[in-house]
């Protein structure tokens, strides 16, 4: 499968050229480190919860749990970290 293929079928969400791919994962890593590090904890916490269900059914019980105990948070205070990480990427 060619990478525009994988990003055609969702497999992946971005697809750039090799010289690229260094200065753009540290952008993406820069991202996440950017964000609510107590969202980013809960978000791994969840998924290593679900990787490791038993049955489908366990996995869809921990999905209802996260989403009645998940937090909003400062959501002024994110919106405008995410408002400035994206200006930040404006080149002149």
């Amino acid at each position: 499968m060619t990478a525009a293929e994988a990003l055609r079928v969702g497999l992946v969400n971005h697809v750039v050229p090799h010289g690229e791919l260094l200065p753009f994962a540290r952008g993406v890593a820069a991202d996440i480190v950017s964000n609510d590090q107590r969202g980013v904890g809960r978000l791994l916490e969840h998924y290593r919860q679900v990787a490791g269900a038993a049955t489908l059914d366990e996995a869809h019980l921990i999905e209802g749990y996260m989403a009645e105990t998940w937090e909003a948070g400062d959501v002024a205070a994110r919106r405008a970290a995410v408002t400035a990480r994206g200006r930040s990427h404006i080149r002149p």
